[in-house]
Parts: C-alpha cells; structure tokens; sequence
C-alpha cells in the first residue's frame, strides 16, 4: 500500500512539472499548432480504433452491438410466444 502511494504521489509530481512546462512555453506559430493538432487526431483515432476494433479487450464495439442485438431478437421470440 506504502508503494501504492509513492507511485502515485510520483505520478502527481510528473503532472504538475509537465503542466508547469507547458504554461511557461511559448505560442506556437500556425504551422506548428496545425502539426500538433494532427497529432493530436492520429492519438484520438488510435485511441478509438482500439477500443472499437475487434482486437480491444471486449471484443470490440460492433462484437459488443451484434451480441446485444441477438440478445434482443431472442428476448422478442420468447414474447411473441406468450
């Protein structure tokens, strides 16, 4: 638990230095705003296409969509014969 806590009051630490670097940085000009922009989308679509591929831990978004969708069509046939 100690470890647990050091970890994490290191981790805090790590944040406030780098929040602290990037508000004494300077502006960045058009082009490098445009490029930091983009790189921030690649992260963004990096990011989704593993939550929603097939290899992310729940098997994906449309696993996830077809599976509740069987669900469904099975909870509509056990009505339909009430």
């Amino acid at each position: 638990m100690l470890q647990r806590h050091i970890s994490l009051s290191s981790a805090m630490h790590d944040i406030d230095l780098v929040v602290e670097k990037g508000q004494a940085a300077t502006e960045l000009s058009a082009t490098e705003q445009k490029q930091a922009d983009l790189a921030n989308l690649e992260l963004l679509v990096s990011r989704i296409a593993d939550q929603v591929g097939p290899k992310s831990d729940g098997g994906g978004t449309l696993k996830q969509i077809k599976e509740f969708n069987a669900f469904l069509e099975r909870t509509a046939g056990v009505l339909e014969h009430r």
